[in-house]
């Protein structure tokens, strides 16, 4: 009985945390790296109740709108710990985009704003944004500033959430007018550090940017955002499309007031789902939606595709594309239509590495095709360079 009662306690002291871990303060912030997106609307200074606001929806988010290069959402974010509840979290977007035309426009969106953890979950922020725009030889900064409140949660592994409101205001400069901008968004974050036995993990695995996934997988389930250069060749005409842009602009140029051109890609995000030793699955989409006083203009650009890792950390991958287009009647040839969907096909041959803590990085090449389509566009042939940055998702 008295060797019954001995194991019992020692077994209760081992379950206990030691006093150091006990009076280890739970810091609220760590360093982290994320994407967001979300719901962003577009207000003139001044104008009270005249009805030209402007709606945007984007997943991500990323700069748009020529008209308001210092307002809306910024697709990429960070958040440094400064000290106690107090971090930095500098986020950025830009895009440079040239037409069949030799016209040329370069966007850039800009943040540094202050994040403090009120609680454990809540938070409040505020700090300073910067917009700019050049084309046609002119180029134009427009300042602003910026607050949000949020709400921070847990959603699966390493892997972080956040739910915010957020508010941006730009000062009249002599280009453009001052704006408002209200949004709501949705960010997810991964940590951009590990614990050196976690690193050690990784290295004996040796899935190259896998991060550490199933023992018999050469794949480990993440979700990433890609970015970089995109040339969109419109079969039959000379009036190609290049895009530079971070993050990706993947279907948005068919919502954006840039005009509407249907130059669909590969999409922004991405999802990997090992479904074998060497094969796993990637669906990859991106979302955009544009409303101005009775236009609305729907952009859902999808794709499913397999990725079939080779040597070290190369693969090659093939699938199929699907770009759905939702817009307001009188949109398309066929005036009664309201939607329209175009197929296409998509081929890839990448490297994947170790980035840093819980992200993997890629760089691939693709090759996107889509069909002609008599309500919509020609057919187009779009070859990527892209760079990718994913986060686990267990």
């Amino acid at each position: 009985m008295n060797r019954l009662c001995a194991v019992a306690a020692a077994a209760a002291l081992a379950a206990m945390p030691s006093p150091s871990d006990a009076q280890r303060p739970q810091l609220p912030w760590s360093p982290e790296l994320g994407v967001q997106g979300g719901f962003s609307r577009f207000k003139a200074s001044g104008t009270g109740r005249r009805a030209d606001q402007a709606d945007f929806f984007d997943v991500p988010g990323f700069t748009l709108s020529p008209l308001v290069p210092a307002s809306g959402a910024t697709a990429l974010y960070a958040i440094i710990p400064v000290h106690g509840k107090l971090a930095l979290e500098p986020s950025f977007a830009t895009s440079q985009l040239e037409g069949g035309t030799g016209h040329g426009l370069t966007l850039v969106l800009a943040s540094l704003r202050s994040d403090y953890a009120l609680t454990k979950s809540v938070y409040a922020a505020a700090g300073a944004l910067l917009g700019f725009i050049e084309t046609t030889g002119q180029h134009q900064t427009q300042l602003g500033v910026t607050a949000a409140v949020g709400y921070r949660l847990h959603l699966a592994g390493r892997l972080n959430g956040r739910l915010e409101a957020d508010w941006q205001t730009t000062k009249k400069v002599a280009l453009l007018p001052p704006w408002n901008t209200y949004s709501l968004l949705f960010g997810i974050s991964s940590p951009v550090t590990r614990g050196a036995a976690d690193h050690s993990a990784l290295t004996s695995q040796g899935a190259m940017g896998g991060g550490v996934g199933r023992p018999a997988s050469r794949w480990q389930p993440v979700i990433g955002i890609q970015s970089g250069y995109q040339r969109t060749h419109q079969v039959g005409s000379s009036g190609d499309i290049t895009v530079m842009s971070f993050p990706s602009w993947g279907s948005g140029l068919t919502t954006s007031p840039l005009g509407g051109a249907i130059a669909p890609s590969a999409p922004t995000m991405y999802v990997i789902v090992p479904v074998a030793p060497r094969l796993a699955l990637e669906p990859g989409v991106d979302l955009h939606r544009t409303q101005f006083k009775n236009i609305t203009a729907f952009s859902g650009n999808f794709a499913g595709r397999l990725d079939y890792a080779l040597s070290g950390g190369w693969y090659t991958a093939g699938g199929v594309n699907l770009h759905l287009i939702k817009a307001t009647k009188g949109a398309f040839t066929d005036t009664s239509k309201t939607t329209v969907s175009v197929p296409g096909v998509n081929l890839a041959w990448g490297y994947r590495f170790h980035l840093s803590g819980e992200l993997a990085g890629r760089v691939e090449i693709n090759y996107t095709m889509f069909k002609a389509n008599g309500d919509l566009s020609q057919a187009t042939n779009t070859v990527g360079l892209m760079v990718g940055a994913a986060m686990p998702l267990q």
